[in-house]
């Protein structure tokens, strides 16, 4: 099974579990304070990728404002919040696996990890209940580029 997006799942998806998807990537590239180049462009080439549904203004103004309300939380309790959310609206666990391999790919085009950027997968991992033996699959397919 490949971990990206179909068209048809994402037109299966409400606006809802469409922006939990984007927050739970921006919040991986927000992860370690630092707005890496690198992540932005990856962030960027993957979100282009997927078969949103919706315009590139209306895609645009989702990101921007998903940066935004991300980049303002001033306590773990609202990431948290935003972790639980995510969780609670994207209840298909092979949607969960794409977003989390969405996640991934965006993180790791750097080729390192934070501290905190780990910290940020083993809670979306956590939450989203991805089983150790399919997070050792993720990870090897996203480092494959697939």
């Amino acid at each position: 099974m490949g971990y990206t997006f179909t068209a048809e799942e994402m037109q299966g998806l409400s606006d809802a579990q469409k922006d939990a998807i984007i927050d739970v990537v921006i919040a991986g590239v927000l992860a370690d304070g630092a707005v890496d180049e690198h992540e932005v462009s990856k962030f960027d080439s993957e979100i282009r990728k997927v078969a949103w549904g919706r315009s590139e203004s209306q895609m645009d103004d989702t990101i921007k404002t998903s940066f935004a309300k991300i980049n303002a939380f001033e306590s773990p309790e609202q990431a948290f919040g935003l972790v639980k959310n995510a969780a609670e609206t994207l209840n298909d666990p092979v949607i969960r696996e794409k977003t989390f391999a969405l996640l991934m790919t965006v993180m790791y085009a750097d080729q390192k990890m934070s501290p905190n950027e780990k910290t940020v997968l083993t809670v979306f991992a956590t939450a989203f209940q991805i089983p150790l033996p399919k997070l050792a699959e993720l990870s090897e397919a996203v480092k494959k580029g697939g």
